[in-house]
């Protein structure tokens, strides 16, 4: 059996109810409407099917961790926890969008810049080389929200915005 994974759908505001109820028409598990989307989880599978199928969703986020962040460094150490090497190449190119509400870092360029130092040494520690940050066509976009000091740590499964499908 697969490995059950969270994800959190956004949509506009006041879509929620609609994007809720067309999650749970795709069966997806232990389905919560939230301000600004639905969080569900189910397996892998689930991302691809999300991304196809969510007509009221804008991105979907698969949600890697989520911890306390009270300073720049607990950030870093929290972000290097996590593997990347399984999500970005040496070579690749990546970007990091920041949200932040009601929590000691609130400086969204600070959080991102930290996610990224975090991100990108991990990886040149590893293999001498280090991806690059492009913010017009990136391999991985990660996705960073904090709220009240909690930071929630998430890879952008969508790429381009959903309404761009076709």
């Amino acid at each position: 059996m697969s490995r059950r994974l969270t994800f959190f759908a956004t949509c506009a505001p006041g879509l929620e109810r609609l994007l809720h109820d067309e999650v749970r028409a795709l069966g997806f598990g232990k389905i919560e409407r939230q301000v600004g989307g639905v969080r569900f989880t189910g397996v892998r599978q689930a991302m691809w099917t999300a991304n196809l199928w969510l007509r009221t969703a804008v991105r979907v986020l698969w949600r890697l961790s989520q911890f306390e962040a009270l300073d720049g460094d607990a950030l870093y150490r929290e972000v290097q926890e996590i593997d990347w090497s399984r999500f970005v190449l040496p070579e690749g190119r990546l970007v990091v969008d920041a949200q932040s509400n009601q929590s000691e870092l609130s400086h969204t360029q600070f959080v991102a810049q930290r996610v990224k130092d975090a991100i990108v040494d991990q990886i040149r520690d590893r293999h001498g080389v280090r991806p690059d940050v492009d913010r017009d066509d990136p391999d991985l976009r990660i996705h960073v929200h904090l709220y009240r000091d909690r930071a929630t740590l998430s890879v952008d499964t969508s790429g381009a915005s959903l309404h761009k499908r076709g």
